[in-house]
């Protein structure tokens, strides 16, 4: 939908999906989760991981804030993937983020 390029990387908005929220705002608006819907969003995440994994990428850096959830479905969508990286079989020496 829109990039910004920025001297070393690209911000690509690939999507602005309506009636979202990230995880992190709708669990300290909630303050309690019930068992199933956390199941649920458990459930999302681990599948999401695993079809990101078989396309041979590693997300690092999975939180609630890169979590969004549609309000009105309980969809979860995993977003910035800017500390991403292609999968490989040797260890990841480089660091993307603050200390």
């Amino acid at each position: 939908m829109d990039y910004f390029e920025q001297s070393r990387t690209f911000i690509m908005v690939l999507e602005r999906p309506d009636n979202c929220m990230d995880l992190f705002d709708f669990i300290s608006e909630k303050k309690i989760l019930s068992e199933n819907t956390a199941r649920a969003f458990f459930k999302q995440i681990l599948e999401t991981v695993n079809e990101v994994h078989k396309a041979g990428v590693v997300h690092r850096d999975i939180k609630d804030e890169n979590l969004l959830v549609n309000t009105k479905t309980g969809q979860l969508h995993l977003i910035d993937f800017g500390s991403g990286a292609f999968m490989k079989d040797t260890l990841y020496t480089d660091f993307d983020g603050k200390f």
